[in-house]
């Protein structure tokens, strides 16, 4: 893609690059911009989807590649220039008088493909909740319990329970440190999804903002659901 960022924004996709450590990323730009990062150990993904609005300028290149991890905000930068070409992508970040330019090769990619089993549908989460509250859960095994129309994350100290509009009975075992740095930006987003069912390996939580949208693939640990 050929596109222009704001510095605001660029703030936003650099906390978003945060949430899950890989040295990678890749940037899907057949239909819209999609940010994909997944973890080394595979348990979690990030899928953050771009809407035309966070750019000001914006050329799809209609191709999905893979770059070395990048930065997308310098501190006082005005904006940030991408441009890609048949081998390079190349990042300027804008300051008053001045550029700052940097190139990485790119490579063809395919995406990290989660999983397509039918899962139940739940909405009337509160980020800001979640974030405050899920603050103490620590790099553990955590029980995620849905039951008479109530959620709970449960770890060794905490417990976060939270009101559904769904009564329907679902638990599994997740990873702590996955679910606490998905929470962690909850404040970036007005309203939170979340998606499970009986036989799937991974929780699909779905962030959505003004032009944005984030999904989050947690991995459950399946041998420990009843």
């Amino acid at each position: 893609m050929d596109c222009t960022i704001t510095a605001r924004n660029s703030i936003i996709i650099d906390r978003m690059m945060q949430v899950i450590k890989a040295p990678t990323i890749s940037i899907n730009t057949m239909y819209t911009v999609c940010i994909q990062v997944v973890s080394t150990d595979k348990t979690a993904v990030l899928e953050f989807i771009l809407g035309s609005s966070v750019f000001e300028s914006l050329t799809l290149k209609n191709k999905h590649l893979s770059i070395p991890r990048q930065r997308f905000y310098m501190k006082k930068m005005k904006h940030l220039r991408i441009t890609t070409n048949e081998y390079v992508m190349m990042f300027e970040y804008v300051f008053e008088g001045y550029v700052f330019r940097r190139s990485v090769f790119h490579a063809y990619a395919q995406p990290f493909e989660v999983g397509s089993e039918p899962r139940m549908y739940v909405i009337g989460l509160d980020p800001g909740m979640m974030k405050a509250m899920c603050k103490e859960i620590q790099n553990e095994k955590v029980e995620v319990r849905i039951s008479n129309g109530m959620g709970e994350v449960r770890g060794s100290r905490t417990m976060v329970r939270f009101k559904m509009e769904r009564t329907d009975e679902w638990k599994a075992k997740g990873i702590g440190k996955n679910l606490k740095s998905i929470f962690e930006t909850s404040d970036l987003f007005h309203t939170m999804k979340m998606e499970y069912g009986p036989q799937s390996s991974s929780m699909k939580v779905v962030f959505v903002g003004d032009s944005v949208e984030a999904s989050f693939f947690s991995a459950l640990y399946t041998g420990s659901k009843s």
